[in-house]
């Protein structure tokens, strides 16, 4: 009975040491997997992304000039830490959400064609349609679920360093993954 009353005795530091064990573990684990922001592609889905490592395959080889990575999340991913979800480099926004975040977009490049109908704020083309209910076509089944009837747009981040409109880019390759989100190239 001794050694019982010791062992729930120590039941608090045990549950702490598991605690403390797992927030390193994680963050190694995390720095060993990620890379800089240079190096990779962020994409933030405003819907469920249930297929995001298989699209996150599929967009990563098809891209150039250093690009490691790509990583595609849900909004939710960001609840705790905005940073990640403001210094993204492409955005699939909700139609009726789109100014909400309109802080987050920049304008399209001027020399970025129109691939799809366009989203316009004051007369700027801040996004490009990149899903509607209403097509038959849709290049993202399974890998994210849209799962209402409206229409999604993408959207460039202003923060993005893989935009060559942006001060301080190091590439374009933001815009070579938005023509292979909007046309599909990426099946």
């Amino acid at each position: 009975m001794n050694g019982f009353r010791r062992f729930t005795r120590l039941i608090p530091l045990l549950i702490l040491w598991l605690m403390a064990s797992a927030l390193i573990w994680g963050f190694v684990f995390t720095r060993i997997t990620d890379t800089a922001r240079e190096n990779k592609i962020v994409i933030f889905v405003d819907a469920e992304t249930p297929g995001a490592a298989e699209l996150e395959t599929k967009l990563q080889p098809l891209l150039k000039d250093g690009i490691r990575m790509v990583q595609v999340h849900p909004f939710t991913y960001a609840m705790l830490d905005t940073s990640t979800i403001t210094n993204a480099d492409l955005y699939i926004v909700k139609a009726s959400e789109l100014e909400i975040y309109l802080s987050w977009f920049v304008p399209y490049p001027d020399d970025f064609e129109s691939l799809m109908p366009a989203w316009e704020h004051e007369g700027v083309c801040y996004g490009q349609m990149v899903y509607t209910p209403i097509r038959s076509y849709d290049p993202f089944r399974g890998l994210i679920s849209f799962g209402d009837q409206e229409t999604y747009y993408l959207c460039f981040g202003k923060n993005s360093l893989h935009l060559s409109s942006q001060e301080g880019a190091v590439d374009d390759q933001a815009a070579a993954c938005a023509r292979l989100l909007l046309t599909g190239k990426f099946n």
